[in-house]
């Protein structure tokens, strides 16, 4: 691929787990290329070309001579169309793969709780879990109390969130039904005998399923904590005490 004057087909049949075209793109002279597929070295090829098309001198070329329409390339993330951010080079527009994927760093789970005290005993004092952050209000309006009510706690590589509810919010269901969050770690027997020894109660006894150990707990307002680890042991295995 060393000019944009390639055909559609030529480019497709040269890299086809690279490049693909959609019903979106049929009859134009573009094509998408996957950017979970493309190596960085390709890929600064693709964008020099790309380049090198939409910002050419249109002065240099004769209206006369006769050439093959270039390809325009597209570096598609996997959405739609409609979806795709879009970067006009001078000449064209050129579709570019949203940030999304580069962006999004961590999930951190943000679960209101009925008492933050509790909470972080369960969190800090028995999984182990550091505060980073926390706000404790001092506006009248969010009726100060000199109490922590909001915290961001971290677990090695793992965030959580918590929130206090104010007394006249507390939702009148049962919180946690329906919810849950797996950590993945290395070891979830090792934290298993930790949380163990900090007198922390799991729901029972840790088991394989998924090819994973699963230490399952449930915190202080019902939040479904699971901490889990791959493994070779037996499907429904149960750690042995």
């Amino acid at each position: 691929m060393s000019s944009l004057a390639l055909h559609v087909a030529e480019l497709l049949a040269a890299a086809p787990d690279i490049c693909y075209v959609t019903d979106h793109y049929l009859g134009y002279t573009a094509v998408l290329v996957r950017l979970s597929r493309v190596t960085p070295d390709v890929l600064r090829d693709l964008l020099g070309m790309a380049h090198k098309f939409v910002t050419a001198d249109t002065a240099r070329r004769s209206p006369s001579r006769h050439r093959r329409k270039p390809v325009q390339f597209w570096l598609a993330s996997e959405q739609s169309e409609s979806d795709r951010p879009h970067i006009a080079l001078g000449r064209g527009t050129m579709t570019v793969a949203s940030t999304t994927s580069v962006n999004v760093k961590q999930p951190v789970p943000f679960f209101g709780v009925t008492n933050m005290e509790a909470s972080l005993r369960f969190y800090v004092d028995g999984l182990g879990f550091k505060m980073k952050h926390w706000w404790i209000p001092n506006r009248e309006e969010d009726k100060p109390d000199s109490r922590i009510r909001w915290s961001w706690l971290e677990l090695g590589e793992a965030a959580i969130m918590l929130q206090e509810f104010l007394p006249e919010r507390q939702p009148k269901e049962k919180l946690g039904t329906g919810r849950s969050v797996c950590f993945m770690c290395e070891d979830a027997l090792a934290l298993y005998r930790e949380f163990k020894s900090h007198g922390i109660q799991t729901r029972h006894r840790p088991f394989v399923g998924n090819r994973l150990w699963v230490v399952p707990l449930t915190d202080p307002d019902g939040y479904r904590i699971d901490f889990e680890s791959p493994t070779d042991a037996p499907e429904e295995s149960e750690l042995a005490e």
